[in-house]
């Protein structure tokens, strides 16, 4: 009677930690960035705004929404990860972090 043997694929483990993410912002604290994000809901982000403060699971930023009203949010580096939030150079639209 024969063996069969299955081969299972290993997924990758990922390129880019959060430990990663966290290093590579906390270079860009107080530059404008580029946020893209789907909030869920028929909710797009979309906006301009400046990274304020970093923490152990979370950063804060503070959205340029018009002229003079701004917002501010906090996201978790996780949701960077996932690619639920795209993060770009407002000028040249290139990512700041390459997740792939």
């Amino acid at each position: 009677m024969p063996t069969f043997y299955f081969i299972m694929s290993v997924q990758e483990a990922p390129k880019i930690t959060i430990t990663d993410i966290k290093l590579k912002l906390s270079e860009h604290v107080g530059e404008k960035i580029r946020f893209m994000a789907d909030m869920g809901r028929s909710r797009d982000l979309d906006s301009v705004g400046v990274i304020t403060s970093l923490y152990a699971t979370f950063f804060n930023a503070e959205l340029h929404k018009n002229r003079n009203r701004r917002e501010r949010n906090s996201f978790q580096y996780a949701e960077v990860l996932t690619g639920n939030i795209e993060l770009y150079n407002p000028k040249t639209m290139q990512p700041i972090l390459d997740i792939s």
